[in-house]
């Protein structure tokens, strides 16, 4: 369970830190989990979420991390408040400028600086950057689906898919299972080594490496399964067994600031205009009702 932990005592900590290892991270979870509840598969959860809240950068090949410079993204007059944080630095910024700080579901609390003259804040604060329309010059530069199975990069050699750490992705149930056919099909495959986890796809009788996200969505785009994403009253939808890839993770979630929250087995992002989830669907060549 995640909600015995206090995200702000994390983001501070780990914004005196600024960057260390992944072990180091998960043992700095462990000190605030008084209850001892955290599951192996919540480390990612937390990890995905200070990452989608531009808090902290993970570096998977090196197995590090770094927490970000502060910044503002800039929302008409209302600016968001993401990566460095600590109780001194938030007094600095209040003591002439408004603050919000909102409750956020398994995270740190939103905060919200009211700044009329962007000008002014950046000559009072210049060691904060300031980014305007964040999330849409993000979705203009990513690329899409098409392209990113395009330059799959192939190994040279193939993937045994009888050993025992090899498994498929089904497109059915969202999910890895063990395989239980002796000749490779077209489809996403996992394999579990110590401490890391690698993603391939097999097609046209070649092996390619692949981004796990990515990976999902070109099965579920060959499994001809595009009911992923539901879009309904300035909310984007996606299953809860799936995750967007992380820069458009990324910039869905800061449009709002808000951790997205589970209902029936949904990940719901808030304050998403149509325009912005029509982009995605296109990104990912998947729709919904």
């Amino acid at each position: 369970m995640l909600n015995n932990i206090d995200f702000d005592i994390l983001l501070e900590y780990l914004s005196y830190l600024k960057t260390g290892t992944l072990q180091q991270f998960n043992k700095y979870v462990d000190n605030l989990d008084y209850n001892n509840e955290i599951e192996i598969f919540e480390y990612s959860t937390i990890r995905r979420m200070f990452s989608r809240l531009s808090h902290i950068e993970f570096d998977y090949t090196n197995r590090t991390f770094s927490v970000c410079k502060p910044t503002i993204l800039i929302s008409k007059n209302i600016g968001i408040l993401s990566g460095y944080r600590t109780k001194d630095f938030l007094m600095e910024i209040a003591n002439k400028y408004k603050i919000n700080d909102i409750a956020n579901q398994n995270a740190p609390k939103l905060i919200n600086v009211e700044i009329d003259d962007i000008d002014k804040f950046q000559s009072e604060f210049p060691d904060i950057r300031i980014s305007k329309d964040f999330s849409q010059k993000i979705l203009n530069i990513i690329p899409n689906i098409e392209q990113i199975e395009n330059e799959m990069l192939p190994v040279e050699y193939p993937l045994i898919i009888s050993q025992p750490n090899i498994n498929v992705y089904n497109t059915k149930n969202y999910r890895f299972e063990q395989i239980e056919f002796s000749t490779p099909l077209n489809g996403l495959y996992r394999a579990l080594f110590p401490g890391n986890n690698e993603y391939y796809f097999f097609k046209d009788n070649n092996w390619y490496k692949i981004n796990k996200d990515y990976g999902i969505f070109i099965a579920h785009k060959y499994a001809q399964n595009k009911n992923l994403i539901q879009y309904k009253d300035n909310c984007l939808k996606i299953l809860l067994y799936i995750h967007f890839p992380e820069q458009i993770d990324r910039a869905l979630t800061m449009l709002s600031g808000m951790n997205p929250h589970v209902k029936n087995n949904y990940y719901i992002y808030e304050n998403i205009d149509y325009k912005t989830a029509e982009k995605v669907t296109r990104l990912l060549e998947v729709g919904g009702k």
